[in-house]
């Protein structure tokens, strides 16, 4: 288990720096597929507390962000892995749909760990929302950059191919959010 744990860490650490060997460190397993899922879901709690500096969120409850978190979290997964699977299925690449949730599951580790600190600048107050707004975006956009490359290589698509897919997750994201919080 801490090979397995060795190697996802390691992937992590290469796809954001566009190394195709990182996309290999993924296991194309079920178990593997479903003990990742464990990734995202120990993030909700130090996500739902940093959530505050949104101010949407500043006079909302700990418990009330967490739950919504939560639910975001696991609609955008089905409906992500659901539309993914219909595109692999599409390209007849469903082979890889274990690896694909393995590794789209660690990156999230990848994002917290690149995120946090420019989150925890606001959280301290050192910065106010506002001023790192550009930040986050542009955090956001080099985060669907890897996981679009990550996508292309691991699947062996195009890479438009591979950023649609990528970009996807950030709309459905958006339209659950809309959704959820209408207005």
């Amino acid at each position: 288990m801490s090979h397995t744990i060795k190697k996802a860490l390691l992937g992590c650490l290469e796809i954001p720096l566009f190394m195709k060997t990182g996309v290999k460190r993924f296991e194309n397993t079920k178990e593997a597929a479903i003990s990742s899922f464990m990734v995202p879901f120990l993030f909700l709690f130090p996500i739902s507390e940093i959530s505050r500096i949104n101010p949407d969120y500043a006079d909302l409850s700990y418990i009330y962000i967490l739950s919504i978190t939560a639910l975001l979290l696991a609609l955008s997964m089905i409906f992500y892995y659901g539309a993914c699977y219909a595109c692999m299925a599409a390209l007849d690449r469903k082979d890889h749909l274990y690896q694909f949730i393995s590794a789209t599951n660690w990156i999230t580790l990848t994002s917290f760990v690149t995120n946090i600190p420019f989150f925890l600048l606001v959280y301290w107050g050192y910065y106010s929302y506002q001023e790192m707004f550009n930040l986050f975006i542009f955090m956001m956009f080099f985060a669907v950059t890897y996981q679009a490359f990550m996508i292309t290589h691991l699947l062996r698509i195009n890479w438009m191919l591979g950023a649609a897919i990528s970009i996807l997750s950030l709309l459905i994201d958006d339209g659950l959010r809309q959704v959820i919080f209408p207005g």
